[in-house]
């Protein structure tokens, strides 16, 4: 199994990243990954509208920019 890696908003970039491999890598609209909740793995899309969220199993979830998740890329 893979590591989960941290994602947080970069407010300079208005992008979300995660620090992969101890290097920043910028996310872009339609990347996809894990989102871990709990002890659920979400397979998710990462989108943009009028702000960021997530799309998974047909539901949408807005992404709170203070907010850091854990992600599998």
């Amino acid at each position: 199994m893979n590591t989960p890696d941290e994602m947080y908003y970069n407010p300079e970039r208005d992008r979300w990243t995660v620090d992969y491999q101890g290097h920043p890598c910028e996310l872009h609209c339609g990347i996809g990954f894990d989102l871990i909740v709990g002890y659920y793995y979400l397979n998710c899309t990462l989108e943009f509208g009028n702000c960021w969220y997530v799309f998974t199993e047909g539901v949408r979830f807005n992404l709170n920019k203070k907010q850091r998740y854990q992600v599998i890329l």
